[in-house]
C-alpha cells in the first residue's frame, strides 16, 4: 500500500513537475511578449518626440527667419525714411537760407540809400 502510494505520489509529483515547467514557459513567453511590446512602444514614443523636436525647431528656425527678414525690412525703410526726411530738412534749410540771403540783401539795398542820407545829414 506505502509503495502504491509513493507511486501516486510520485506521478502527482511529476505531473506537477510538468504543469509547473509548462506555465513556467508560458510565464516566460508572455513576459518576454509584454517586455518586446513595452520595448516597441518607448522606441515609438521615443521617435514621435524625436519628430515633434524637429518639427518645432524648424518652425522655430522659420519663425525666426520671417522676424529677422521683418526686421531687416522695417529697419531699411526707417532708414531710407530717415534719409528722405534728412534730405528734405537739408532742403527746407537751404531754402530758408537762401530766403534770408535774398531779404538781407533786399535790406541792404533798401536801406544803404537811407543810411547814406543819415550820414550825410551827420
Amino acid at each position: 500500500m506505502i509503495s502504491l502510494q509513493d507511486s501516486w505520489l510520485k506521478g502527482l509529483h511529476e505531473e506537477f513537475m510538468w504543469d509547473l515547467t509548462i506555465l513556467k514557459g508560458e510565464f516566460d513567453k508572455e513576459k518576454w511578449e509584454i517586455d518586446m511590446s513595452h520595448t516597441m512602444e518607448k522606441w515609438e514614443l521615443i521617435d514621435m518626440i524625436d519628430t515633434f523636436d524637429e518639427e518645432t525647431k524648424e518652425r522655430l528656425d522659420a519663425l525666426k527667419e520671417a522676424f529677422n527678414n521683418d526686421w531687416e525690412r522695417i529697419k531699411n525703410e526707417n532708414v531710407e525714411e530717415l534719409e528722405s526726411m534728412k534730405h528734405d530738412l537739408i532742403k527746407k534749410i537751404e531754402d530758408l537760407d537762401q530766403n534770408f540771403e535774398q531779404n538781407f540783401n533786399k535790406y541792404v539795398s533798401e536801406t544803404e540809400t537811407w543810411s547814406q542820407e543819415y550820414t550825410d545829414k551827420l
